[in-house]
């Protein structure tokens, strides 16, 4: 039958792809750009391994491996892993001059904008990560570290550093360790790739050395980290190490959205209990933050401190003010907060004018 002979035909093809896979990697890293060739060959890498063990073609990939894989991983993963999966298929074949299976397919497309639509909504309502849970998490660290507890601490050190700079995911991930420094009573950090600046030059961000607490975690946090990490991650282009909760830390391997944010949550919630700073609210709003929380909570608090919108633009590093509301949380409350302030500076005016007007009408009763 043609379903037996289209069997027959894949399962050919994906026995000589196994002749063909140990010199794909030598074959690809000989040629192109050294960064933009170790991504898609690492992207590449990860493709082979789920058809191999699927039994899939590989060499070349069919439409159907390349859509079952899509599949497979789509609702983890963020935007961007669709068009890089696609990205690196049409870059291996290419250069390996095989036949491209359809990255044009309808059902991937729907898969991306879908995708897009779940990321632009978690950005939209991104939850800032309640200022109680900062503190907790910087009480927990002391303890973890005093027990030994490396992942945990740098766990809580990665969602405190990222918060406390006010960074995308994105951009905290696309930081080479070596050029993180603690220097002057500040940690520095530059981006190699932003959202906004993608040109290579970088982008700078600095955390000064403030605690809610008296832990000092931000140097405690980064000796921990140069001692822990490999020589390997030091060496690499990423800063954020996939942190499976509850697992060791993978050096060897950059975080994914969905890795991080299952760290991001659990590490707040364990912080919650260990320094007894567990209500209802806190919890739901640890499991409700998202990666973007980093970006969303100090922008969010300085705008209910009744900062300026300038000091609130520079703290997010955007062009414009217009971003400051964006970002700002229950807007509303900043116009009840406001209400009352010009309550309140009205009463002590009208106050002081009764004292004055009555200190006024004594001193002529004298004379």
């Amino acid at each position: 039958s043609i379903r037996r002979q289209r069997q027959m035909c894949i399962r050919d093809r994906y026995q000589r792809s196994l002749s063909v896979g140990p010199h794909v990697v030598d074959l690809v890293l000989v040629r192109g750009a050294w960064r933009t060739t170790r991504g898609h060959v690492r992207m590449w890498q990860s493709i082979k391994e789920w058809a191999t063990q699927n039994d899939m073609p590989i060499y070349p990939a069919s439409s159907d491996t390349l859509l079952a894989y899509v599949s497979a991983f789509a609702h983890k993963c963020g935007p961007s892993w669709i068009p890089r999966v696609l990205s690196t298929v049409r870059f291996i074949h290419r250069r390996l001059m095989m036949d491209c299976p359809d990255t044009n397919d309808e059902l991937i497309k729907a898969m991306k904008d879908q995708a897009d639509t779940r990321r632009s909504t978690a950005i939209r309502e991104a939850q800032p990560i309640d200022m109680m849970a900062l503190e907790a998490l910087e009480i927990a660290f002391g303890k973890w570290a005093a027990a030994g507890r490396t992942y945990q601490c740098l766990a809580a050190w990665f969602v405190l550093v990222g918060t406390w700079s006010s960074t995308r995911f994105d951009d905290l991930l696309h930081i080479a360790p070596h050029t993180v420094m603690l220097w002057d009573e500040s940690l520095r950090l530059t981006s190699w790739r932003t959202k906004t600046h993608r040109s290579g030059r970088g982008v700078d961000y600095s955390i000064p050395n403030v605690s809610l607490t008296d832990v000092p975690w931000l140097r405690m946090g980064h000796e921990l980290w140069r001692a822990s990490a490999t020589d390997t991650y030091m060496q690499g282009d990423f800063l954020l190490p996939c942190m499976v909760p509850h697992e060791e830390v993978a050096w060897h391997s950059p975080a994914t959205l969905a890795t991080f944010v299952a760290m991001q949550r659990t590490i707040i919630t364990d912080a919650l209990h260990l320094a007894g700073y567990v209500t209802d609210d806190r919890l739901a709003n640890a499991a409700r933050t998202t990666a973007h929380s980093m970006r969303v909570t100090v922008p969010n608090a300085l705008s209910h401190a009744g900062e300026t919108e300038l000091t609130v633009k520079y703290q997010g590093q955007w062009k414009s003010t217009a971003m400051v509301s964006k970002y700002t949380r229950n807007r509303r409350d900043l116009a009840i907060a406001s209400v009352r302030r010009l309550a309140a500076d009205l009463r002590a005016r009208r106050k002081t004018e009764r004292v004055a007007a009555k200190d006024a009408s004594d001193l002529s009763l004298i004379h």
